[in-house]
């Protein structure tokens, strides 16, 4: 029933989906909010079928086979308070690249943040958005991947309870997986 009351909404823009977007969907903590405002206007003017079809397409869709058999070098970024994506996920995903790794791939898996997500919910340390949040860690990160092969090993998380949107950049700390 409720799927068949988004299909009905799927082709609509306007108002409502567009305060649903600034204060359910384009929402973040950390990240800069002079940043987000155009990524809501343009995730506004995507009807709301779009999102509707990615979310599903994203649930339904099932790579592990896929990525066992991936033969190039790979790099994750992951968070430690992504509130979409479970440690299961994040274990699953290890778990696939190291059979690519045996396969003949190689890997980089890093972690961004340093706290692990409060009892409350809230939103302390670098999550699902790490590209809005900490833009030029991860950019630092894959101009590394990409020169070097591998990412920095630098630790990167929030100024938590300091300053929730300062960066902090701890040298040497970064947690990493690695299977060449």
């Amino acid at each position: 029933m409720a799927r068949r009351r988004l299909r009905r909404l799927a082709g609509r823009r306007g108002p409502d989906f567009q305060d649903f977007l600034v204060n359910a969907w384009v929402v973040d903590p950390i990240a800069d909010a002079a940043f987000l405002g155009p990524i809501a206007a343009d995730a506004a003017a995507t009807p709301l079928g779009t999102w509707i079809g990615a979310l599903e397409a994203i649930t339904e869709t099932d790579n592990t086979q896929r990525l066992e058999r991936l033969k190039i070098p790979t790099f994750v970024l992951w968070s430690i308070q992504d509130d979409v994506f479970s440690p299961d996920v994040e274990q699953k995903l290890i778990d696939t690249l190291t059979v690519a790794a045996r396969n003949g791939g190689s890997f980089w898996w890093k972690q961004y943040g340093a706290l692990p997500p409060p009892s409350d919910g809230s939103q302390t340390d670098l999550g699902h958005n790490i590209v809005w949040e900490a833009p030029g860690a991860v950019a630092l990160d894959i101009a590394s991947f990409l020169v070097l092969g591998r990412p920095t090993n630098v630790l990167f998380h929030t100024d938590y309870p300091t300053d929730i949107h300062h960066i902090v950049a701890e040298p040497g700390k970064a947690i990493l997986i690695h299977q060449p």
